[in-house]
């Protein structure tokens, strides 16, 4: 899929050397004091159970842009621990093969300004779902639900104290209920595909 679009698609991790200085290492972003704040896996080749866990997630505490785009997470479920990362801007996890409840912990990602879990239709927002994971979205800029199951959710009215919101993608979702049409004033909003 990642080569139809243009995109490269390469084992990244295979160009990690330990000992080496990782901000050198593809996919690998750094700020000025050589702290990880961009991790960049999106067409990477990466297969298997997804974990947070792992010793390479708890290395990288002010992590800022996370992108797993275009993986195989073989239907594994999102980790709740996503939550440690309190830095987090961007966080992609469009067509990654995920599967069961978007945790509620991802609301708690104060600071994403972008947020997409597109085209994984295992992934799923329970009744009240949508409500709970925009809460305190309030920065959001873009957000994509494209084909996540949302048939037990109804258009929350919150969407409409979203407005830094640019792009809103919730095609093939399930979602029901009214649209608030007010949600075309919304000062910043570009782009709609419901």
């Amino acid at each position: 899929m990642c080569d139809h679009w243009g995109i490269t698609s390469f084992p990244k991790m295979e160009s990690w050397k330990k000992g080496s200085n990782c901000c050198s290492w593809a996919g690998v972003d750094c700020d000025g004091t050589g702290q990880v704040i961009g991790l960049d896996l999106s067409c990477s080749w990466l297969q298997g159970t997804f974990h947070l866990n792992s010793s390479l997630f708890l290395s990288f505490p002010r992590l800022q842009k996370l992108n797993l785009a275009y993986n195989d997470f073989f239907m594994s479920r999102i980790p709740p621990e996503f939550t440690r990362f309190t830095e987090l801007k961007c966080l992609n996890l469009s067509a990654c093969g995920l599967s069961g409840k978007v945790p509620p912990g991802i609301s708690f990602l104060n600071k994403l300004v972008s947020l997409d879990l597109s085209e994984n239709i295992g992934l799923r927002l329970e009744e009240g779902g949508f409500e709970l994971l925009i809460q305190n979205l309030s920065k959001l800029r873009d957000l994509d639900l494209y084909r996540v199951n949302m048939s037990s959710s109804v258009v929350p009215k919150s969407l409409l104290n979203l407005t830094s919101l640019r792009a809103l993608g919730l095609g093939h979702s399930g979602l029901h209920g009214e649209f608030p049409s007010r949600i075309f004033h919304l000062p910043h909003l570009q782009k709609l595909a419901i």
